[in-house]
């Protein structure tokens, strides 16, 4: 299983535990396999959701409080959309 979530990154059962997000690096070894680097292992489709989350909110370039609320709010929304869930808070 490998769910595309954005860019890069992807959601892929991990064949033991749980699953692995996943940031594919458009780089290939010398084997011709594609490089990617493991952004967090979860236990649960909602525990990938939370840490997608977090992922993006460590990304925010916000200096004070209105920046990084403007950016919490549009990293939620994007999340929505991606769950299929625009309506709900």
């Amino acid at each position: 299983m490998k769910i595309h979530i954005e860019k890069k990154i992807y959601l892929e059962d991990d064949g033991i535990h749980g699953y692995v997000i996943k940031e594919y690096l458009n780089k290939q070894d010398k084997k011709g396999k594609e490089l990617f680097k493991p952004l967090a292992y979860v236990p649960s489709v909602e525990k990938a959701v939370e840490r997608i989350y977090r992922i993006k909110v460590r990304s925010s370039t916000a200096e004070n409080l209105k920046e990084f609320i403007k950016d919490h709010r549009k990293i939620i929304k994007e999340i929505r959309e991606l769950l299929g869930t625009e309506g709900g808070k």
